[in-house]
This record gives C-alpha cells, sequence and structure tokens, in this order.
C-alpha cells in the first residue's frame, strides 16, 4: 500500500468537497489501485494558511523520509510506502474524511466473474 502526503488548497470557487473530488479524481486517474483518502488537515484560520500547510506537509515529509518511494524533489516524492507509525501518524493528526463531509474515494473496482479470466 502506498499512502500520498500532499495537500490542497481551496479557492473560493470550490467547495472543500469539490476540490477534493477533482483531486481524488486526478491521482485515481494515474493510479491501477482504488485510492482512498485516510485523513485531511484542515488549515482555515491564522493569517497564512496555505503556508502553514505546506509546512506541515514538510514536516511529515522529513519524518517519513526513511519511508518515501521516490527521491525528494523529484516527482512522485510525495508517495510514501504505509507503515504502522505513518497509518497511526495519520489517525492521530487528522480527521476522517466523513466529519468533515469529504468522499473517501472517487473510483469503484469493478467485481469480475473468476471464469472470465
Amino acid at each position: 500500500m502506498a499512502v500520498k502526503i500532499g495537500m490542497l488548497a481551496v479557492t473560493s470557487k470550490m467547495s472543500l468537497s469539490s476540490a477534493m473530488s477533482r483531486r481524488l479524481a486526478n491521482i485515481q486517474s494515474a493510479n491501477h489501485e482504488l485510492v482512498q483518502l485516510l485523513g485531511a488537515i484542515c488549515f482555515t484560520s491564522g493569517d497564512y494558511p496555505t503556508k502553514d500547510a505546506e509546512d506541515r506537509e514538510r514536516e511529515l515529509h522529513i519524518e517519513f523520509e526513511h519511508l518515501a518511494r521516490f527521491k525528494a524533489n523529484t516527482r512522485g516524492a510525495e508517495w510514501f510506502s504505509a507503515s504502522p507509525a505513518l497509518l497511526n501518524k495519520i489517525k492521530k493528526v487528522s480527521q476522517l474524511p466523513d466529519i468533515l463531509g469529504l468522499p473517501r474515494t472517487v473510483g469503484f473496482r469493478m467485481e469480475h466473474d473468476s471464469s472470465e479470466v
């Protein structure tokens, strides 16, 4: 399982839910595995919420750099191998998508009849 640690900036033209659905759709289109949102940290207060989010993202990347799937500062550098520590951190610092009214996924797996293979 791979985990993406990234941020989403929401503009005034799009709701958080719509922006997340769009982002999940973009990520899903490039993945053969079902992409699921595990948690979200909202940055809506303070003078610079986007900067705060970028700083937090960078901190998490550094904390879990030993699980990175790609070299830092390259395409794919936001992907990490899942580990109990990473999954526990997600639970600890984020909110569940359902609580925030966010979609967990935009993709759906196909059920195939085993006789078709």
